[in-house]
């Protein structure tokens, strides 16, 4: 069983993957990315914006939309994916993974955290897409 049907992805997403043609922008050249994460173990839904991508020297940033907080994230290549495992300034680390075939491209997110009695452990998983992200400053 594959990673996709495990997941259950929405078939939007699937034929989004699927219809990403061989000339789009690879994502190894992106400065910054949007990801939009809707479905996971919780109901949560949200939005990250990964910029300042320098995959070759392992480093890049992680917010949410408004940009208040930036995390510093360490960039891991693979042949498959980028993954970025972002370090807050409070708590432990999170993952997020983007796979190259897009865009969009597939991404998944892991959040390891401490419940709110802080005795045990809240892990959420959550997948969904992410585009290239254009600044206000660029569009035409």
């Amino acid at each position: 069983m594959n990673l996709l049907s495990r997941l259950a992805l929405p078939p939007a997403l699937l034929i989004a993957a699927a219809s990403a043609t061989a000339d789009a922008q690879p994502l190894q050249t992106q400065e910054s990315i949007s990801c939009d994460f809707r479905h996971g173990t919780t109901d949560e839904s949200f939005t990250l914006v990964i910029d300042e991508i320098d995959a070759a020297g392992g480093r890049a940033a992680v917010s949410d939309r408004t940009h208040a907080l930036k995390d510093p994230a360490v960039v891991v290549t693979s042949p498959t994916a980028l993954t970025f495992i972002e370090q807050p300034q409070s708590g432990p680390p999170s993952l997020t993974t983007v796979f190259y075939s897009g865009p969009p491209w597939l991404a998944v997110r892991s959040r390891h955290s401490r419940g709110q009695a802080y005795r045990e452990a809240a892990p959420a998983q959550f997948y969904g897409a992410c585009s290239p992200l254009i600044s206000p400053d660029t569009r035409p």
